[in-house]
């Protein structure tokens, strides 16, 4: 079962190094999983796509039984988190209010503090072009949708992970923060599998994210 984030064991950025020279081209396909990849797969979302950024939790669980059969050694990921994403690391302002209409109504302000421990939120970033992203030690099952706590009393939201991949670096999934795709690069095998998935395109590592790769009536508001 997916963990919370708040349960995961937090990792360096440095874990992130091997990453970093690949990450050109902001805003391209390159520029969110890395331009080395010998193929690249776009996935497109399906109706439980929760937000943009956001991974699909039914495309989710497709994705994770055929990232498993091109994954080899010891079964240990890397999942990035946004730093960017509400009440992480800055926490956030409740406001409750009282008996009483408009003006004559009173209100209880509340400063809950961030969501993540003190030492993940003030740990350095893995930090590409324009982004900065806090790294965890995951398990497959962590690729999806996870509650950003466990604790049901504070904050229920949850966020799924913006990279991820393997410790042998075999490929690499990421959700860009604006657009509602998934993006995977990989072996050729890999890519070919995940082909096979509805609505799945192939793109090149230079390819900007855009809405034409789906057509009519996917939810992307326009070309990023």
């Amino acid at each position: 079962m997916p963990r919370a984030w708040s349960e995961l064991a937090p990792l360096p950025a440095s874990d992130g190094d091997w990453l970093l020279p690949y990450l050109r081209g902001f805003g391209t396909v390159g520029g969110v999983v890395g331009s080395q990849w010998p193929r690249y797969a776009v996935l497109p979302p399906t109706a439980d796509q929760a937000s943009d950024g956001s991974l699909d939790p039914t495309l989710a669980a497709a994705v994770r039984e055929v990232l498993a059969r091109h994954t080899d050694g010891p079964r240990e990921f890397v999942a990035a988190l946004w730093e960017g994403w509400g009440g992480l690391t800055r926490g956030v302002s409740a406001v409750r209010l009282g008996p009483g209409h408009g003006c004559a109504g009173t209100t209880q302000q509340t400063q809950i503090g961030p969501a993540l421990p003190i030492e993940v939120v003030n740990a350095p970033r893995f930090a590409p072009p324009s982004r900065g992203y806090l790294l965890f030690a995951a398990s497959l099952h962590d690729l999806a949708p996870i509650p950003v706590v466990s604790d049901s009393n504070w904050w229920t939201g949850q966020q799924s992970p913006s990279l991820f991949w393997p410790r042998s670096r075999q490929w690499c999934l990421g959700v860009e923060i604006d657009v509602v795709v998934t993006l995977v690069g990989g072996s050729d095998a890999l890519i070919d599998e995940l082909l096979a998935l509805p609505g799945a395109v192939e793109v090149d590592s230079v390819e900007r994210l855009r809405r034409e790769w789906f057509g009519e009536g996917f939810p992307l508001a326009q070309e990023y």
